[in-house]
């Protein structure tokens, strides 16, 4: 499907989309929704805190509603992940091996990433230059086997 949109001075640009069925959107919106809460051991209530009641978290997790952005931004926040991965963005989640070796040692996935970026922002400024493979010595031969 193409959508046009409208720039300044009668501009248009193309973009290309793909039709989303609402419902089946909401749905597996709630559903990340619910797995992330029960990944963190959280209540509907929990999950609710002030601004919401605890009817329109499960009313979402089931489906049933589809929250405003400021409420999605406000429910990421509170579930440590971003929208992205709420809304089933592919590159917004950790893989799956780092997901699995996160949970295995008692880490939430989405914090052992930041960290990791983190880490990597910081060697990146420690070692700004990449450093050369090293060259191979006279004594360790190219390759062991006889010819």
């Amino acid at each position: 499907m193409r959508t046009l949109v409208r720039l300044k001075r009668n501009a248009c640009l193309a973009i290309e989309s793909t039709p989303v069925n609402k419902h089946a959107f909401a749905l597996q919106l709630g559903a990340r929704i619910r797995e992330r809460r029960k990944l963190l051991k959280m209540t509907q209530a929990e999950l609710a805190g002030t601004d919401f009641t605890k009817s329109f978290i499960s009313q979402i997790e089931k489906g049933q509603a589809s929250p405003a952005i400021w409420s999605l931004v406000l429910i990421a926040r509170r579930l440590d992940c971003t929208i992205g991965h709420l809304i089933g963005e592919t590159d917004s989640a950790p893989g799956p091996r780092l997901g699995q070796l996160a949970l295995k040692v008692g880490i939430e996935p989405d914090r052992a990433v930041r960290y990791l970026e983190a880490v990597l922002a910081q060697a990146k400024e420690d070692f700004p230059q990449q450093v050369p493979a090293p060259e191979p010595t006279a004594d360790i031969p190219n390759d062991p086997r006889p010819s």
